[in-house]
């Protein structure tokens, strides 16, 4: 990490760390490796966002004549802890390959300003952030998934149209 970090973030790439949080980094810009408990070294790239696990060993940094742009945020707590036991975030699967996304950097940008503004109540808005994060980057990834089987857009979406038109009749 650059300077700036708070105390307890910096560590050796070479030998990597433990959080006692959960983290969400995302990449604007660079190249870079990644590996963990679950991962081995892995190419993350412009455009995917990496979640870090509490207490799973990590390491990662840019490729060297590559720099990074990242936004990351840190957070913890029972909500992102049950989404973990109920298999929706894991540790074997912590990078989304979401691309670019403005809507992203704005969730970013607005955590950073309630934040440094430490208003009453900011706590419940940074988690709301974070959730609203989580959710965004799980929707964008499974988008950009189905969008390359036209297959299976077309069903889902036969399937919703099936469901709207009989909403008050009882479906199988």
């Amino acid at each position: 990490p650059t300077e700036g970090h708070a105390e307890g973030y910096y560590f050796n790439p070479d030998k990597g760390r433990i959080l006692n949080e959960y983290q969400i980094l995302y990449l604007t810009e660079g190249e870079g490796v990644f590996r963990s408990e679950h991962i081995a070294e892995t190419t993350i790239k412009s455009g995917d966002i990496f979640m870090l696990f509490p207490q799973e060993w990590h390491t990662y940094h840019p490729v060297s004549g590559k720099p990074w742009e990242s936004y990351w945020i840190g957070f913890k707590g029972k909500n992102m802890d049950d989404r973990v036991s109920a298999g929706f975030l894991s540790p074997a699967k912590p990078i989304f390959h979401i691309g670019f996304s403005e809507e992203v950097i704005s969730l970013y940008r607005e955590a950073k300003d309630a934040a440094d503004a430490e208003e009453p109540y900011s706590q419940q808005l940074l988690a709301g952030i974070a959730n609203h994060l989580v959710g965004l980057v799980y929707s964008l990834e499974r988008r950009l998934i189905l969008g390359r089987n036209n297959n299976q857009v077309k069903l889902i979406n036969m399937a919703r149209l099936r469901i709207r038109d009989n909403l008050d009749n009882n479906l199988t």
